[in-house]
């Protein structure tokens, strides 16, 4: 189609995750007239930049750093995207393990439940110790039952608690503690990569919609790894508009809309450019630093103003550390070969620590010469033998809080079931150009789904600000 600018529209992307890939994609892909730049400060683009590759039975096999499995009832988006994108994926029937570590105790601890998952024969669950009494197999099926039908109920009567968080949730529902200590707080732990005390502190409201779109419906994890989707949405940018190894060291305004980017190229050149649009796709810590270098540049106006509420709710987004590391140390698992699951949760025995983190490891190849693994934030006394490990990364994960949610609001909207933007997204006027913020952290937990929702949310913005055709970005999706 033809634009009715006379030259295009320069926009950048910084950060090269889902987010940002996914943005990049919907404002070229059948768009002319709008020129995207991606800025990766890595030397691979940021979705598969931690991937690892490693060899299993002859053949080199990706690995996903960290592990992306999905459901198609909560990642409606992502499904779409990826079915668009012709990428495969295969159905997951997880099998569990969960087990308690000592501080005392050496080598992987024995499991008190197991779970051997629904395509799996034999007996789906298995009890140990206390949680193999009769009484605790009744009030874990009862608690497991309440919780997925409220959820439900809530979820589709469109009633949850919207101040209450979901440790307060807990308590005042009829659901036995050993299930939630037990088994909901570590499962949640291992799918959110946050503590406790953080888990117990997420919006009761997000979670129940997650239980409600995932705990009864298939998962799914993409075939061959998510470099395939890295390439499919970037194959038909231009190389010299991708640069990876670019660190951004300055942003300033140019004019009343533009924007000015200065960066150290891969080479340790410095160079800077000008753009009509400015994207972050990456963590709202990262943005908020890059942002304030904005705002310091910024005479008092409006636009200081503007910037100052943004980086206000910014900072009010919550991050953890979080580790993961690629191994083949099989002493991490239970002793009995047998309790092996395709993803075991250890969890510390005392969690008087705020900061007490479910560990999970996930056994990805098997074979009797060797096991590759992928364990997430294990514990001290469980950490893969250094021999051992392929690859070990850390991640700064969203953490959802309700302060969190109240300050994303001014980014993200929900109006019932329709998601738009919020009041701090672009430009203080509402007019062309500004600032524009994508990310996982946009809606519900934060997960893959946020990064698509975002990014169609600020495509479609853009293109409808510059009269030009969004409805290719509906056609993806829809």
């Amino acid at each position: 189609m033809t634009t009715k600018e006379a030259t295009p529209i320069r926009v950048a992307v910084v950060g090269s995750g889902l987010a940002g890939l996914a943005t990049a994609y919907f404002l070229t892909r059948n768009t002319r007239g709008v020129d995207v730049t991606l800025y990766e400060r890595h030397a691979a683009l940021g979705m598969d930049a931690e991937s690892v590759t490693v060899e299993h039975e002859g053949e080199h096999q990706r690995i996903d750093v960290p592990m992306r499995a999905f459901s198609a009832a909560y990642y409606p988006n992502l499904v779409a995207l990826y079915k668009h994108l012709r990428i495969g994926f295969d159905p997951q029937s997880f099998s569990f393990s969960f087990a308690h570590k000592t501080d005392d105790a050496h080598g992987g601890p024995v499991p008190d439940f197991l779970y051997r998952g629904r395509r799996n024969k034999g007996p789906r669950c298995i009890r140990r110790g206390s949680m193999a009494r009769p009484l605790f197999w009744v009030s874990t099926v009862w608690s497991y039952l309440v919780m997925v039908i409220l959820a439900w109920l809530y979820t589709v009567c469109g009633y949850t608690p919207h101040r209450r968080t979901f440790g307060e949730w807990c308590d005042s529902i009829w659901m036995a503690q050993s299930f939630v200590d037990e088994l909901l707080y570590p499962m949640f732990s291992s799918i959110m990569t946050a503590d406790m005390a953080a888990v117990r502190a997420m919006p009761t409201r997000e979670v129940l919609e997650y239980v409600a779109h995932t705990f009864l419906y298939r998962h799914y994890r993409v075939r061959g790894g998510v470099s395939q989707v890295v390439h499919a949405l970037t194959d038909h940018l231009p190389a010299d508009r991708v640069r990876v190894g670019a660190t951004i060291t300055d942003v300033f305004p140019v004019d009343t809309h533009r924007i000015g980017l200065r960066y150290k190229a891969s080479d340790g050149s410095q160079a800077e450019a000008v753009y009509d649009h400015l994207i972050f796709g990456s963590q709202a810590t990262q943005t908020a630093i890059m942002l304030q270098w904005y705002h310091d540049h910024t005479q008092p106006s409006s636009r200081a103003i503007f910037c100052a509420q943004q980086l206000a709710q910014l900072r009010a987004l919550h991050y953890k550390k979080s580790t993961v590391v690629c191994h083949t140390d099989a002493g991490i698992l239970p002793p009995d070969e047998a309790d092996w699951r395709d993803l075991n949760f250890v969890t510390p025995a005392s969690r008087e620590a705020h900061d007490a983190y479910t560990m999970a490891t996930h056994v990805i190849h098997r074979s009797p010469a060797q096991v590759v693994m992928q364990t997430t934030n294990p514990l001290p006394q469980l950490f893969p033998a250094a021999d051992k490990t392929i690859r070990q990364s850390t991640f700064d994960r969203f953490v959802l809080t309700l302060e969190g949610r109240q300050a994303r609001e001014h980014f993200f909207q929900r109006r019932g079931k329709r998601r738009t933007l919020g009041p701090l997204q672009g430009s203080p006027d509402g007019g062309g150009g500004g600032v524009w913020f994508t990310g996982s952290w946009s809606y519900g937990v934060p997960l893959l789904e946020g990064c698509v929702t975002s990014a169609r949310l600020v495509a479609e913005r853009i293109l409808q600000q510059h009269d030009l055709d969004a409805s290719h970005i509906a056609s993806i999706l829809d």
